[in-house]
This record gives C-alpha cells, sequence and structure tokens, in this order.
C-alpha cells in the first residue's frame, strides 16, 4: 500500500502506467486522464476475484469451494454457508438470492461430482449411503453448493450488491427457513405463499414490464439495491419473531446435513 499526500502528487504528468480505467477519453490526437488520483493510478480490469474472495472469504459461515490460486482463475465462485455442524441448503441458498433480490444463481454439484467428493470430504462409506438414499428417490440429499458467476461488465456497486446479498443469507437464511418448504424428492424450495404450478416465463411476461432502469446507472441502482437489502432485513425479522418456537431440524448427519424447519 502506497500512501503519500495529495499535494505531492503531479496530476500534470501521466500516471505510472496507462491502461483502461486510468482515462476519460481518449481520441486518435490524445487523452484526458482521470482526475482522480486513485482511478487514474488503478489501471486495467479491476481485481474483481480478488475483491469478492476477500469480501466473503473471511466470513465465518461461508465456505468457498477450491482452490486459491487467483492469477489464471475466471469470475466464478462457489460457496456453502455453514449453520452450526450443518449447511443451508445450496437450492435454498439459491431460491432466497432468487426471491429476495433477483439474483440467479445455480445449485449442484457443476457436473463434477467426483472433484465434489473431495471438496467435501465424502469418503466411499458416506459415497455409497448418499448413493443408497439417492436411489430411494431423495434426491435433494445430493451435496453441492451454490455457484456465483460475475460478468466483466458488472460495475463496482453491482458487484458490492452481490456479495451484500450472499453475505445477508449466510448471516440470516435460517431465519427464513419456517416459511420455505424442502421437496426431499427433487431438492426444490418453495415459500409457503407462492402459487402452485411453474411461473411462465416467456416472451409475453417479458414484454408486459413498464419500468425500464439503466443497469449501467449506479446512480439508480443504488437507492434500489438498498432498498433490497432494506426489506430483506425487514422480512427476516419478522420471520424470526413471528415463528420464534419453530424447531430447527437436520436431515441425516452422517450424510452432508442440511437444516430445514
Amino acid at each position: 500500500m502506497l500512501v503519500m499526500h495529495r499535494r505531492l502528487y503531479r496530476a500534470d504528468l501521466p500516471p505510472t502506467v496507462g491502461a483502461g480505467g486510468t482515462v476519460d477519453f481518449v481520441n486518435f490526437d490524445g487523452q484526458e486522464y482521470s482526475p482522480d488520483i486513485e482511478t487514474r493510478e488503478t489501471p486495467g480490469t479491476p481485481g474483481i476475484l480478488q475483491a469478492f474472495r476477500a469480501a466473503l472469504g473471511s466470513h465465518p459461515s461461508i465456505e468457498l469451494m477450491g482452490g486459491r490460486r487467483l492469477a489464471r482463475g475466471l469470475p466464478i465462485f462457489s460457496l456453502n454457508m455453514r449453520v452450526g455442524a450443518s449447511w443451508l441448503h445450496p437450492r435454498f441458498v439459491t431460491t432466497l438470492l432468487n426471491d429476495l433480490f433477483g439474483i440467479q444463481t445455480r445449485a449442484g454439484c457443476s457436473c463434477a461430482a467426483p472433484y465434489g467428493h473431495r471438496l467435501l470430504h465424502i469418503d466411499t462409506r458416506t459415497s455409497d449411503r448418499l448413493h443408497q438414499t439417492i436411489r430411494r428417490g431423495n434426491v435433494g440429499l445430493k451435496p453441492g453448493w451454490t455457484r456465483v458467476t460475475f460478468h466483466f461488465l458488472h460495475t463496482d456497486r453491482q458487484v458490492e450488491f452481490i456479495a451484500d446479498a450472499i453475505r445477508f443469507v449466510a448471516d440470516h437464511g435460517v431465519k427464513l427457513l419456517p416459511v420455505y418448504r424442502f421437496d426431499v424428492r427433487t431438492g426444490a424450495w418453495h415459500h409457503c405463499d407462492a402459487a402452485a404450478g411453474q411461473p411462465s416465463a416467456g416472451l409475453t411476461e417479458a414484454l408486459r414490464g413498464s419500468a425500464v432502469v439503466d443497469v449501467d446507472d449506479d446512480a439508480l441502482l443504488g437507492p434500489l439495491f438498498d432498498g433490497y437489502l432494506a426489506e430483506a432485513r425487514r422480512l427476516a425479522a419478522e420471520t424470526a419473531r413471528r415463528h420464534a418456537g419453530a424447531e430447527l431440524k437436520t436431515t441425516e448427519k452422517d450424510l452432508v446435513p442440511f437444516v430445514y424447519v
């Protein structure tokens, strides 16, 4: 980390290393560098991988899966959330991220079940028991993780919002278990008040929307994101109060245990 007084910085000179992100405007004849010193001296693509891993890796309930080498990594993160000696079900995590924040993630083993055995420390005996459990039709007990992927067009504010949402689920997701039902046959989680049947998501539904938000305008998105987080906190607190006596149960503890109510 470099610390220096602003008055010592020569703004009349080019930045130490010129690259994307250091300029406000470029044409054939020249360029206009950013007047903000930190922006001016931060060339190239931001370290989203490192920033996101640092933001979540220190959370006591979040376990990031896979290796720690980031030099050639992609912005794809797989994680699980611990509740005591058990876990939040990965598909419950994806459901909350969708229902509360509109964030689309995936849950499962990412077509990498043998690797998943190593990541989740599943020995041969436990694997055989899982196999038999799934053959009996209880596919919902199959272990895995939640996977979130970032796009290079995501703004810093959008990345921050996604990280905040994931931290919220890690901190408060267990409070919302009483209002969701777990289908052990499929692994799906449904809100108790959800309408029966599958929602339609065709072209007709897409064209019904009337509100249009510029997804690149952080000034517009910031209050929207803050509103989502505030409403999620309110719902978690209200659910915890209404279901204060709800008993937290755990699936088979000698497999990969998940909590439910």
